[in-house]
């Protein structure tokens, strides 16, 4: 996200993401044959506590999941992206049926971050939070990304919660 102008030597633009510490080396001439080189560390620090960060949520792009993260919420959109506060959780859920919570949220999150303990990608858990967004997906077809539809959120504000740890998903549902 960082430019550097040859001309002037400035460095600007917007950072796409925290660095640590980086060594480059500039070199510059001028029309006569001089040389000079300079070196310095760049870094690029997290953006500070409560500032809006844009993450995405994926196992397939899911678009209208519900979202809470401090004082920002909504859908999911078309990307699945979604905002959240710098240093806040964030809390998903298709009307209210929450799916789960990450503690601290990111740019990235899969169902298997909504899972404290996952060793490997097994869990149980995560299965049934993707079997159930996958059957509420308006078109049936995953390979297009799951999208819940405005009627599907609605009726899920009255659903009863949804025991993700089952062995039986399609009998607790």
């Amino acid at each position: 996200g960082l430019v550097l102008d040859p001309a002037t030597g400035t460095v600007s633009g917007t950072p796409t993401s925290a660095r640590l510490p980086l060594s480059y080396t500039v070199v510059a001439s001028n029309l006569g044959g001089a040389l000079t080189q300079s070196q310095f560390l760049l870094t690029v620090d997290p953006p500070p506590a409560g500032t809006a960060v844009t993450g995405v949520f994926r196992n397939d792009t899911v678009i209208g999941l519900g979202y809470v993260s401090g004082g920002h919420s909504g859908l999911t959109d078309k990307s699945g992206a979604f905002t959240y506060e710098e240093g806040q959780g964030i809390t998903f859920s298709v009307g209210g049926v929450s799916i789960g919570r990450v503690a601290t949220a990111k740019t990235l999150v899969t169902p298997a971050d909504l899972v404290s303990q996952v060793i490997g990608g097994d869990s149980n858990r995560v299965l049934n939070v993707v079997r159930f967004l996958m059957m509420l997906d308006q078109d049936a077809n995953a390979n297009n990304g799951l999208q819940i539809s405005a009627a599907v959120t609605a009726a899920a504000a009255s659903w009863a919660p949804v025991d993700f740890d089952t062995t039986d998903l399609a009998t607790a549902l």
